[in-house]
């Protein structure tokens, strides 16, 4: 009897000894401050000097070599109103339990009178045998020592690391309140670095990136394919606020205050929905002709951007540049940006629709939608007010892509209402051809109201009066007011 209580006695203390997480700490890293760059001059018509040296491959230093992360600071905060039973052991480890960690949604009230999405809560069901991390830990460590698709849950709490995940592991927030904060100084250099191991079908979730100096063109977080960013706030961050690669989403997210970008994406696949986007490039500190805003997509197919609600960023509000193709712009509030609203350029088929778009266009080239030098584009159903100028396509001498020449042809606009009382509304051309106004171009069923100016539109190298755009086949069964 005594030895079967000693080697019961035993065996809890060895179970105790295997749930003790690993706490490892790093030193200090100091650095310096954010210092803003001088606000470059905008550029209002059509042609623009866009071609940047380069997009770059976002992998920061570029050969993952082990360098001092940084500590993971404690700072007071509520505790997590769900206890959860985990543990250290390796995932690969037979758990029964499981545990419910539920994410708590942003709560960012947006600053003019539009309603935001309303979003609720995101359950989790997470096995007992994902790794608990606690401000303090060396996060780095335990992400890059740890097997493919380990599930780490968060506590709350500051962390100050670079997290560079393996593929499928998973970044929880516990309950809210942590934050990953890169202290703005020199290091560390990105929240979140996939490309280091490159890394696929990683999970954030519930989690706050403010204070790191990325670099330029690159946000805080670097998601070069697969990934999943849901319930995150991303802001404060010194360029960029995230990448996103092949078929990577993010959702429900606040993407705010980032110093030049908020969302970048390039790849098949991506999706962008349900997020807020604002306040990005806030300062003025980059020209929206080199790359600024509140996002850029370059080289997608079957991009989908739902049901943002896109705000006062220092240039476009929603920016396809660049060969993007079967682009879905659809459900979108987008509000206050200093270009334009949506801007489809030198890319390829989309589809444009159910989006409302107000006082846009008001800094950076003008118009509450520009569509130039994109072919197969069809726009409807969207309600524009208030923007420095309505729907406005043409073209420039841009060249060709990988799916032929960058012109504006086969652009339908129809059924759409459009208020506006100065700029213009209509088709330009800068080529001095005359070809895209031969190109299937077309306007109707439009409800226009264009205040007192009598030559409202732009068509055949000129500003037309309501009869003139209607006597060149434009808005046949369209009104006007």
């Amino acid at each position: 009897m005594t030895a079967r209580i000693s080697a019961g006695i035993a065996l809890v203390v060895l179970l105790v000894l295997a749930l003790t997480p690993l706490q490892l700490r790093l030193g200090d890293q100091a650095g310096s401050g954010y210092v803003d760059r001088a606000t470059p001059g905008f550029e209002g018509s059509l042609a623009r000097n866009d071609r940047e040296p380069g997009e770059g491959n976002g992998r920061g230093r570029g050969n993952g070599a082990r360098v001092d992360r940084g500590t993971s600071v404690v700072v007071p905060t509520s505790t997590a109103s769900t206890v959860v039973v985990t543990s250290s052991v390796a995932p690969s480890t037979t758990i029964v339990e499981t545990t419910v960690v539920t994410t708590m949604p942003l709560t960012t009230a947006p600053p003019t009178t539009a309603a935001p999405t309303t979003v609720p809560a995101t359950t989790t069901v997470v096995l007992a045998g994902s790794v608990t991390v606690k401000p303090g830990d060396d996060l780095w460590a335990l992400a890059t020592n740890s097997p493919e698709g380990t599930v780490f849950l968060l506590q709350p709490g500051m962390y100050r690391v670079e997290v560079e995940p393996r593929s499928r592991q998973q970044f929880i927030a516990a309950g809210p309140g942590v934050v990953l904060d890169g202290g703005n100084g020199s290091f560390p250099v990105y929240a979140f670095n996939g490309n280091t191991h490159g890394a696929r079908n990683v999970v954030l979730r519930g989690l706050e990136i403010t204070g790191y100096p990325t670099q330029i063109q690159m946000g805080a977080v670097l998601a070069p394919g697969g990934w999943i960013i849901e319930d995150t706030e991303i802001h404060h961050n010194r360029h960029g606020g995230v990448n996103l690669g092949p078929g990577s989403a993010i959702r429900r997210s606040s993407i705010h205050h980032n110093g030049q970008i908020g969302v970048k994406a390039e790849g098949d696949g991506v999706v962008v929905e349900d997020n807020e986007i604002a306040y990005n490039n806030h300062l003025g500190a980059f020209d929206p002709n080199f790359e600024a805003g509140g996002s850029k997509f370059i080289n997608t197919t079957n991009l989908i951007l739902r049901r943002n609600y896109v705000h006062h960023n220092g240039g476009p509000g929603l920016w396809a540049d660049g060969n993007a193709y079967l682009t879905t712009y659809e459900e979108n509030v987008i509000e206050d940006n200093t270009g334009p609203g949506i801007f489809h350029e030198i890319s390829y088929d989309a589809v444009i629709r159910n989006n409302r778009i107000d006082r846009n266009g008001f800094g950076f080239i003008g118009g509450g939608m520009v569509i130039a030098n994109s072919s197969n584009v069809e726009v409807y159903g969207n309600i524009l007010v208030g923007n420095n100028g309505g729907i406005r396509a043409g073209d420039d001498s841009r060249g060709s892509g990988p799916r032929g020449a960058w012109v504006t042809k086969n652009l339908w606009v129809h059924d759409n209402d459009v208020s506006w009382g100065q700029g213009i509304n209509g088709l330009l051309d800068n080529t001095g051809t005359g070809l895209v106004y031969q190109a299937n171009n077309r306007f109707d069923r439009n409800a226009n109201h264009v205040g007192a100016d009598p030559n409202p539109f732009y068509w055949a190298h000129g500003e037309r009066s309501w009869a003139e755009w209607q006597g060149y086949g434009a808005d046949p069964s369209g009104t006007i007011d």
